[in-house]
């Protein structure tokens, strides 16, 4: 799966995993914080991320303008679940922001 994701100043994808999905994020414009664990790496346009399956990460928008990026998610097969949610729960609250907005809401 590929999704295009223009991201708002202030929102974000937050912490969350995907168990059976390996993902590539490729920044088109503007500027995001991309966490993979508790490593935190400052993504601008061209810059290319991967993530293994299993592996907490998110991207959050701490820039005053929009950030766009290709989000490519993969596996051999569709399981589920596709997406688990642990912006809520420690160390990955105390990371970022919570009152962050998450964009896919």
């Amino acid at each position: 799966m590929m999704v295009r994701v223009t991201m708002g100043p202030g929102r974000a994808h937050r912490f969350h995993y995907h168990p059976y999905f390996e993902e590539a994020i490729f920044f088109l414009e503007g500027e995001a914080e991309q966490w993979i664990g508790e490593e935190k790496r400052k993504m601008q346009p061209g810059g290319v991320v991967h993530i293994p399956a299993g592996e907490i990460h998110g991207t959050y928008n701490t820039s005053s303008k929009p950030c766009v990026f290709l989000v490519a998610l993969g596996s051999a097969r569709f399981q589920e679940p596709m997406v688990v949610d642990v912006c809520s729960k420690s160390p990955w609250r105390e990371l970022m922001d919570p009152d962050c907005e998450d964009y896919s809401r």
